[in-house]
């Protein structure tokens, strides 16, 4: 998250709480744009550019890098089983 303005950890903690669970209320996959809106609403002391930064890098560590990787053991996996 960005440092300044500085933001405590219970205000970030209740509005990451808050918005991963109107993301899970909305049946959206995974989410999109409800998180992300909620976010942006919840934090909007924050810079808009570094906080939409923030959650696309959010988005890609904690959805896409678990992808890749176990789509690279699946592969391994079945390489060795052939």
């Amino acid at each position: 998250m960005p440092c300044v303005p500085s933001i405590g950890f219970a205000t970030i903690a209740v509005v990451f709480v808050s918005a991963m669970l109107l993301g899970f209320a909305s049946h959206a996959p995974a989410g999109l744009g409800v998180f992300e809106a909620t976010m942006l609403l919840g934090l909007s002391e924050l810079d808009r550019e570094a906080l939409l930064a923030s959650l696309l890098l959010f988005r890609l560590l904690y959805h896409i890098a678990p992808l890749v990787l176990a789509l690279l053991m699946l592969g391994t996996r079945e390489i060795a089983a052939a």
